[in-house]
Order: C-alpha cells, then sequence, then structure tokens
C-alpha cells in the first residue's frame, strides 16, 4: 500500500519550484521534492567545522565545543586548562557532497547569510 510522504513525515517543509533530479537516464522525474524532518531527529550547535574533499566529494564535520565549567580565579582557570590539555570537541554530523552540488549549498548559504545580515542590520540614523 502507498502510504504519501505526508502521513509518514510529521513535519514537511513545502519547497515550490524544487523538482527531483533527473533519474540516470537522463529523464526528469517532474516529482515536487518535500523536505522531511523526522520528529526524533536531535538539532546540535555547531561551534567548530572542518571541510576536507577528495576527488569524488566534500566531506563537512561540523563539531560542537562544550567549554569546562570554571569556578576559580582567572589564574586557576588558566592553570586547570593547561593541565587539561585540550578541550574536547565531539563531532555531531558529517555531510558528505558531490562535488556538482557545492557551488549549489555554498550559493544558497551565502544567499541565506546575506539575507540575515540584511535582517539584522541597524538602521543607520
Amino acid at each position: 500500500m502507498y502510504n504519501s510522504a505526508a502521513e509518514s513525515c510529521p513535519e514537511m517543509i513545502p519547497e515550490e519550484g524544487i523538482m527531483a533530479e533527473q533519474n540516470r537516464d537522463g529523464d526528469p522525474q517532474g516529482i515536487p521534492l518535500q523536505f522531511c524532518i523526522p520528529d526524533d531527529l536531535m538539532s546540535r550547535y555547531a561551534t567548530n567545522f572542518v571541510v576536507q574533499h577528495t576527488d569524488q566529494e566534500f566531506i563537512l564535520s561540523f563539531f560542537e565545543t562544550q567549554n569546562p565549567l570554571l569556578l576559580g580565579s582567572p589564574e586557576q582557570n588558566k592553570a586547570t586548562l593547561q593541565q587539561m590539555g585540550g578541550i574536547r570537541s565531539q563531532c555531531v554530523a558529517r555531510i558528505i557532497v558531490a562535488p556538482g552540488r557545492m557551488s549549489e549549498l555554498i550559493r544558497i548559504l551565502q544567499a541565506n547569510y546575506e539575507k540575515y545580515v540584511r535582517h539584522t542590520e541597524e538602521p543607520e540614523q
């Protein structure tokens, strides 16, 4: 039995104008994409990033760093940090992107960042 994407996905993000890519034979699929975010998908905060590449792929790694709780004086905290030797940064996601899609990802990120900057800038007085 066929289940629609809306039935199996609790939160759908409609995206008009985006269509599925062509199949391997070059025939257009013509099926609108419906972006689904499962209820159990955990959102994590990325404080550090690593980008690597091979000839076939870009590997984007996202890390979350939780700073240690330091309650001493500045001198004590500095000594504690030196004794620790480093702060652990946990990889919370790794995404692999084909080189052919990387320029699109960069364009989308840039456009959204510019929109954010325009929205958050304070008007000159």
